[in-house]
C-alpha cells in the first residue's frame, strides 16, 4: 500500500471512531495517543517482525538464567491473555538451553557448555 493510500485510509479510520485502526502515527497526530504510546507501538511492530528464536535469543544473552515464566514478556508475540507460552520447543533455533528448573542460558554459557 502507497503512503498516500495508507494516510487515506487512516483518516477513514478515525472519521468513523476507529480511530484504533488507524497507524500509530495518524493516531498520535490525531491527539488518540501520546508520542510515547505511538513510539512504543512502532517498537513493538519492528519486534513482531523479528523471529521468536532470535528475540529469544536476545532476551537470553541479555538476561541470562530468565525463568520460562518472564521470557514470554520480552518477547512479541501473540498467545492467550493470562496463559505463559511454553517456548522450550524453540531452544535449539535460538541457540538456547533450559535447564530442569526451566532456567533459560545461552548453549555457549555455563549451562549449554
Amino acid at each position: 500500500m502507497s503512503d498516500l493510500a495508507r494516510e487515506h485510509q487512516d483518516q477513514v479510520w478515525i472519521k468513523v471512531g476507529l480511530g484504533g485502526c488507524a497507524s500509530p502515527e495518524a493516531q498520535c497526530a490525531a491527539g488518540l495517543i501520546t508520542e510515547y504510546e505511538r513510539d512504543t507501538m512502532l517498537d513493538q511492530m519492528q519486534r513482531a517482525r523479528i523471529s521468536i528464536p532470535t528475540q529469544i535469543r536476545e532476551a537470553v544473552s541479555k538476561y541470562p538464567g530468565i525463568s520460562n515464566i518472564e521470557l514470554p514478556r520480552m518477547i512479541v508475540m501473540a498467545y492467550a491473555q493470562g496463559r505463559t507460552p511454553d517456548l522450550r520447543h524453540h531452544a535449539e533455533a535460538a541457540e538456547c538451553t533450559v535447564d530442569v528448573d526451566g532456567r533459560w542460558w545461552p548453549a555457549t554459557g555455563p549451562e549449554g557448555a
